[in-house]
C-alpha cells in the first residue's frame, strides 16, 4: 500500500472515530417510544394503565373522570386487542368517543426529557371519520396542548378500524415557541369526575422551557374513534453540537497527519 492510500485510510478512520467518539445524544437519538402492546391472555382490551399511561374523560356531567383502569365507561380509552400498526404485535391506543360534547386525554408522566434541540414526534394514526388530536406536554406540574389540531391522515372503513393498512404515520415538529402552544388544564377528578380538563382559548404569552419535559400525551374531542400506535420521540443535534462534531473530526485528521509525518519523514 502506498503512502497516499495510507493517508486516505487514516483520514477516513479519523472521520469515523470522530463521529462515534461523541455521546449518543450528540449524534441524535430516540428518547422515548411506546408501542401500546396488548399483553392480555386471552386477548381482550386492556386499560391504558397497562402501558403505564393514565386517561381522563370529561362529559356534560363529569370532569376529568379517571378511566385509567377500565375500558367499560362511555366514552372510553384502552389498549385494543386488535392488530397494531405495524401489525407485528397486537395493541394500539384507542379513543372511543362518539359523544360530540365529550373529550378524552391519555397521558404519561414521571418522564425526564430534554427536548430543547430539534425534536420530532411521530406516531401512526387513523380514525373512523375525519378528525384529529392535540399533542400534550407537561413541564413541571403544568400542561400545554399544541395549538394546531393534528388531523388523522386517513379514515378507516368501519368504526372498529380493523383494516390496519389504513393507518398512516404522522410527524409533529416539536418546538418551544409560544405561538404553537396553549395552556391545558388537567386535574385528576378520580372516580367521581370532580376534577378539571380544559383547553385554553389562546396561545401562550412566553416560550416554553423544554429542558425538562415531565409528561406527554394526547387530547381528543368527541365525534368518533381514533387509534394511535408506534409513538416515537427523536432528537437531533443543535448547531452548537455540530460544531463540536467538526472540531472532533478536525482533531482526528490533524493527529493522523502528524502520525504519517512521523512515520515517513
Amino acid at each position: 500500500m502506498n503512502i497516499t492510500n495510507i493517508t486516505r485510510l487514516g483520514l477516513y478512520s479519523a472521520l469515523i472515530i470522530g463521529l462515534w467518539a461523541l455521546p449518543a445524544v450528540v449524534r441524535g437519538s430516540v428518547v422515548y417510544e411506546q408501542y401500546f402492546t396488548n399483553t392480555s391472555l386471552p386477548l381482550g382490551n386492556q386499560p391504558v394503565s397497562y402501558s403505564g399511561w393514565s386517561s381522563y374523560v370529561t362529559t356534560a356531567t363529569q370532569s376529568a373522570l379517571n378511566i385509567s383502569n377500565t375500558t367499560t365507561t362511555t366514552p372510553w380509552t384502552g389498549i385494543s386487542s386488535a392488530l397494531g400498526n405495524p401489525n407485528s404485535s397486537n395493541g394500539y391506543l384507542a379513543f372511543v368517543n362518539y359523544a360530540t360534547t365529550a373529550s378524552i386525554s391519555a397521558v404519561t408522566t414521571g418522564l425526564s426529557l430534554n427536548l430543547t434541540g430539534a425534536t420530532t414526534v411521530t406516531w401512526n394514526m387513523n380514525s373512523n371519520v375525519a378528525m384529529g388530536v392535540r399533542f400534550l406536554v407537561q413541564i413541571g406540574s403544568n400542561w400545554y396542548a399544541s395549538d394546531s389540531l393534528i388531523a388523522t391522515p386517513t379514515a378507516a372503513v368501519n368504526t372498529t378500524f380493523s383494516d390496519v393498512g389504513t393507518a398512516a404515520q404522522v410527524s409533529f415538529a416539536f418546538n418551544s415557541l409560544k405561538t404553537t402552544w396553549r395552556d391545558f388544564t388537567l386535574i385528576d377528578g378520580g372516580s367521581t369526575g370532580t376534577g378539571a380538563m380544559a383547553l385554553g382559548s389562546t396561545t401562550l404569552s412566553s416560550d416554553l422551557d423544554t429542558s425538562l419535559v415531565t409528561g406527554i400525551g394526547f387530547y381528543q374531542t368527541g365525534g368518533g374513534v381514533t387509534r394511535i400506535d408506534s409513538l416515537v420521540i427523536s432528537t437531533v443535534p443543535e448547531p452548537g453540537t455540530w460544531a463540536l462534531l467538526v472540531l472532533s473530526v478536525s482533531l482526528g485528521i490533524i493527529l493522523t497527519r502528524m502520525r504519517r509525518r512521523t512515520t515517513f519523514v
